[in-house]
């Protein structure tokens, strides 16, 4: 008897309907971004460096920077969705140094010439769900890796003992960075507006020791139709580094306005 019935079972459950699951998709993201370096960092390979500011000192400017992102889609509710995103960011610049500075084991003189280069590049990997998602509000939140990879470069005019006493000017250069990864949390808001329009906040961050990541933004998007959209926003990347795995300490912020194109399918 107990077997009849549970065959009955089995054959009622094999002819009921299965709930479809959600249709995965993918989406891919281009940015375009207009980063301004600032901060103060330092090469710790020598106790005679100093700490050189990345504005005052190096003259580093604003240039447009970009980067890209693609996004999967998990159908399983309880599964998390992933998220791949590479930033390039270079900024350089050029000018008349205001005092002198120690830097790579080079001394660069008050009133000479550089050029410099900052060099951030970063890939992450974000785990997130969504645990409200609806026709008015997604929010979200998940678990990132980043990588960076951080560089700082000058070129000027330094200084050398001449052989016969005193000082003589001579081009000198030199750089200091490293790799590190770091593990952050995420979380982000979207608002979703009438018209295709929609308001959106996110923010990836890390606080280990004395160092410290944050990465933030706003902005304002735009639906086109299917699977077309556009943002605007403004971002703020702030990384303060206090390592001696990597030979560039200090803290150093990327910030601008930023442009971006999503598809998704």
């Amino acid at each position: 008897m107990i077997r009849r019935v549970l065959l009955v079972l089995a054959g009622l459950f094999l002819l009921a309907p299965i709930p479809a699951l959600a249709t995965p998709w993918v989406a891919v993201g281009v940015s375009a971004w207009n980063t301004g370096a600032s901060g103060t960092v330092r090469d710790t390979s020598s106790a005679l460096n100093t700490n050189v500011n990345l504005e005052n000192d190096l003259h580093l400017g604003h240039h447009w920077n970009g980067g890209l992102h693609v996004t999967f889609d998990d159908p399983l509710p309880l599964l998390p969705d992933l998220r791949l995103s590479y930033d390039r960011i270079l900024s350089s610049g050029s000018g008349i140094t205001r005092q002198s500075f120690t830097f790579g084991g080079n001394v660069y003189n008050a009133n000479g010439q550089i050029q410099s280069q900052a060099l951030l590049r970063q890939g992450s990997v974000l785990l997130f769900w969504n645990p409200l998602d609806d026709s008015l509000v997604n929010w979200r939140f998940g678990f990132e890796a980043r990588w960076i990879k951080l560089n700082v470069a000058a070129s000027g005019q330094g200084v050398a003992t001449a052989p016969g006493g005193g000082t003589q000017p001579y081009q000198v250069s030199g750089s200091a960075g490293g790799v590190v990864w770091l593990p952050l949390l995420d979380t982000g808001v979207t608002l979703h507006l009438p018209a295709g329009f929609e308001i959106s906040g996110d923010a990836a961050f890390i606080h280990v020791g004395s160092s410290y990541l944050y990465d933030a933004r706003a902005g304002l998007g735009y639906s086109f139709g299917p699977g077309l959209s556009a943002s605007v926003g403004y971002r703020r990347l702030r990384v303060h580094l206090e390592s001696s795995r990597i030979s560039l300490n200090g803290t150093a912020e990327f910030s601008g306005v930023y442009a971006g194109l999503g598809w998704h399918f």
